[in-house]
């Protein structure tokens, strides 16, 4: 599992996001999850879009997957699996969307936008990565969380 640390990271513009996401990227696993926190707009899609490019995959293949809900992105060193469940109803089934095949993969990374309609599905050892506005309009502070076997930050 890619570690943080337990500090916050300050990040002020895209440049330190670039400089982040390539340093998570080097110790990102096949088998990690991530659940990506934040405000719409906090940046969640395009710390997954520099994450991928910093693994090697052509950043215009890296969308947001708010229509399609599952992204697979190929090519570089780690598949990545992006989820944004932001359109998803809390009360709708997901059995569609195969989640529970995902969190079982052991050849990729997996990111997950608006985590919560499927909290039930995640599995142990799941991190969780908070994006909070920072100091000023481009700065963002990166928290780390680890979630106990419910799903729940602890």
């Amino acid at each position: 599992m890619a570690e943080l640390g337990a500090a916050p990271v300050a990040v002020r513009d895209l440049e330190e996001l670039r400089a982040f996401a390539e340093s998570f990227a080097a110790a990102l696993s096949p088998g990690d999850i991530w659940l990506l926190r934040g405000n719409l707009g906090a940046g969640k899609t395009t710390l997954v879009r520099e994450v991928c490019k910093a693994l090697g995959v052509p950043a215009a293949r890296v969308v947001s997957p708010t229509f399609t809900l599952v992204q697979e992105y190929e090519g570089g060193r780690l598949p990545v699996v992006h989820i944004d469940l932001y359109r998803v109803d809390p009360g709708q089934s997901l059995d569609t969307l195969f989640l529970e095949e995902v969190f079982q993969r052991s050849d990729c990374a997996v990111f997950v936008e608006w985590p919560d309609v499927a909290l039930g599905l995640i599995p142990p050892g799941a991190s969780e990565l908070v994006i909070e506005p920072g100091p000023d309009p481009t700065a963002r502070l990166l928290i780390r969380r680890s979630l106990n076997p419910s799903g729940a930050a602890g």
